[in-house]
């Protein structure tokens, strides 16, 4: 996805309710745009039902809210970098909120976000083509580092389908790296379904995790919830993404109230490039979030003997 081009052009606007909206990303990574801008945009879009929205134009602006609802995407009013826009009369509502980081700006505001994804995108999966996916940062699309050291990601692949055995996981094991086997990104639509299909993410954090936005954003009870288990920095690792560690457990897990929220951090050896997990600590996870079975032994993983 591109930057937004620049032009200082005044784009003119008959008379009516109108809202411009910009925060602090206006670039072309999927996931800061899934997090920084649509609660933002839902929470606007729910207190002015009947305003125009006036939005930046970017090829991700318009990619995302198109594919999320295109009744909305036709009433919104897009602008380039630098350009001025006059109004003829009636009100204009600015919103540009100053608190940057990420997943703090739209914390409180995904409420907003579940209501219009229920309106607009209500789909169901039924149980025979759910999914377990598998987010992996191998892939030449992915930038950032923080890549599963790969030895160690083909065991936890083992792990997960080891456990989900286990547990009587029904569902089908899909490993996702964002790719669409051509070289370029997936589009917004994929995604949704791939997502929309899983009743558990895991991975190392990354834009691909943040897919999580689209799992199932009504369950009726707690037990319903759809599990998330992130890799993310911890102690041992601050330096891997020291941002991650200052406390994206409480502001991830608790903006996604929807989803059952679990993490396991990196180990010391850690570096931004290439990670490292504790099989041991993704065995005790997954046993926590799916029910231990009596025969089930949470010592059980691949390359490791279990006790007698």
């Amino acid at each position: 996805y591109g930057m937004p081009t620049s032009t200082t052009e005044t784009l003119v606007l008959d008379a009516g309710e109108y809202v411009g909206y910009t925060g602090w990303f206006t670039g072309t990574c999927y996931g800061h745009f899934l997090t920084d801008q649509l609660p933002n945009i839902a929470y606007l879009r729910s207190q002015r039902p009947n305003a125009k929205f006036i939005l930046m134009d970017t090829p991700m602006s318009r990619n995302v809210i198109q594919f999320l609802d295109p009744r909305f995407y036709d009433s919104v009013i897009w602008t380039q970098k630098d350009q001025h826009v006059k109004i003829r009369g009636g009100t204009l509502s600015i919103y540009k909120p100053d608190v940057a980081l990420p997943t703090v700006m739209g914390r409180n505001l995904f409420r907003y976000f579940w209501d219009w994804m229920k309106e607009a995108r209500p789909e169901v999966v039924p149980p025979e083509r759910q999914l377990i996916v598998y987010y992996t940062r191998h892939n030449p699309i992915v930038t950032g580092g923080r890549q599963i050291e790969r030895t160690l990601e083909l065991q936890i692949i083992e792990l997960i389908k080891l456990k989900m055995v286990h547990h009587g996981r029904k569902e089908r094991l899909y490993i996702y790296n964002g790719n669409d086997g051509n070289g370029d990104m997936l589009s917004v639509n994929a995604q949704f379904h791939i997502f929309r299909s899983a009743t558990t993410a895991i991975g190392p954090h990354g834009t691909g995790l943040v897919n999580a936005i689209w799992m199932k954003p009504f369950p009726e009870t707690c037990a319903e919830r759809p599990q998330m288990l992130e890799f993310t920095p911890g102690p041992d690792s601050i330096d891997v993404h020291s941002a991650l560690f200052n406390g994206h457990y409480t502001t991830l897990g608790r903006g996604f109230p929807m989803l059952d929220y679990n993490t396991v951090t990196y180990t010391a050896e850690s570096t931004k490039d290439v990670v490292y997990v504790s099989l041991d600590d993704v065995a005790l996870a997954l046993d926590r979030m799916w029910g231990k079975p009596e025969d089930d032994r949470s010592d059980a993983v691949p390359g490791k003997p279990a006790d007698d």
